[in-house]
């Protein structure tokens, strides 16, 4: 504020706070700036005759000025610090004979100054922007104005646009969604929720783990699921007189069981590994069938009947 160029053009520099400051014209009767450590306590004149007059700081005092149209007296003051301000003046008019004002007013670097015009119009007052309202000249102050509201429309969000300088609105699918994935994705359209589309068949879809868990018709040979950790080897029958028959997994060979159509061995399985597996069979007829491949454990393999 001191060396450089001021920053603040139009405004004061303060360089306690290192912020621009806008002193804005006083009104009836409070403290007002005039540096760091005086300050003013003030009443505008109302046409009493006055004979005497009193400002007081927290109970000190002493008769002021009229200047400008205000009883003025200035005193040290603190920033920052609240004080106990009163305004006392004869007046041969009034049926008390005296007109007495006491309040509490805080010191400030935005405290008003007597020598700052007030605003005489809300033109003075607009801050240029939409979204927070129309500011008001009241009573020689800007106030602030009321931020304009944008409320939602259906499952549409709505916010201030500055750009436009009005709403918009955003559709928003989080407000459609019904937290379930068997029925799909809802989707906000024209500020409508619609439904979403099945991501497989009721018989299919699992809330419980979000997915679709496939319980296909089991091939003639491979893996079949049983449970997230429990697979079953499997071949179909093809009316062989077996008198003895192995399903394998990785060279372990075991006897299997027939039923329903399959010969099948139960092991433990870890979900999504891949494994190398083989059936082999006795046949009065054709001496043994033997076969091997490789198969995957998962979720979605088939399921035996």
């Amino acid at each position: 504020c001191i060396n450089g160029a001021n920053p603040c053009e139009g405004q004061e520099c303060d360089e306690q706070s290192d912020e621009c400051v806008t002193h804005t014209g006083c009104g009836e009767f409070g403290i007002a700036y005039v540096d760091e450590s005086m300050l003013a306590v003030f009443h505008e004149d109302q046409g009493w005759s006055a004979s005497w007059h009193y400002l007081c700081l927290n109970g000190y005092c002493v008769p002021g000025e009229l200047e400008d149209g205000y009883y003025v007296k200035e005193f040290s003051g603190v920033l920052g610090t609240t004080y106990n301000v009163e305004f006392k003046v004869q007046d041969s008019a009034g049926a008390a004979g005296q007109y007495i004002v006491n309040g509490q007013d805080t010191f400030s670097t935005e405290s008003c100054r007597l020598d700052a015009p007030g605003c005489q119009s809300d033109v003075q007052c607009d801050d240029g922007l939409y979204c927070n309202g129309n500011e008001q000249c009241i009573s020689g102050f800007c106030h602030p104005g009321t931020p304009i509201s944008c409320p939602d429309n259906g499952c549409e969000l709505g916010q201030c646009d500055e750009l436009q300088d009005n709403c918009a609105y955003q559709p928003s699918d989080a407000l459609c969604d019904d937290g379930l994935f068997c029925n799909g994705i809802e989707q906000c359209i024209s500020a409508v929720c619609e439904n979403g589309q099945p991501p497989c068949s009721a018989d299919e879809c699992n809330e419980q783990t979000d997915s679709c868990d496939s319980t296909s018709e089991c091939g003639e040979f491979g893996i079949a699921y049983v449970s997230d950790n429990t697979m079953a080897l499997y071949h179909e029958d093809r009316g062989w007189s077996a008198a003895w028959n192995y399903l394998c997994l990785e060279y372990d060979c075991r006897p299997g069981t027939l039923s329903n159509g399959y010969f099948r061995r139960e092991v433990s399985g870890t979900l999504n590994a891949t494994h190398r597996i083989e059936f082999k069979v006795q046949d009065n007829a054709s001496g043994q069938y033997i076969v091997e491949g490789q198969d995957t454990f998962s979720s979605a393999s088939c399921q035996l009947p």
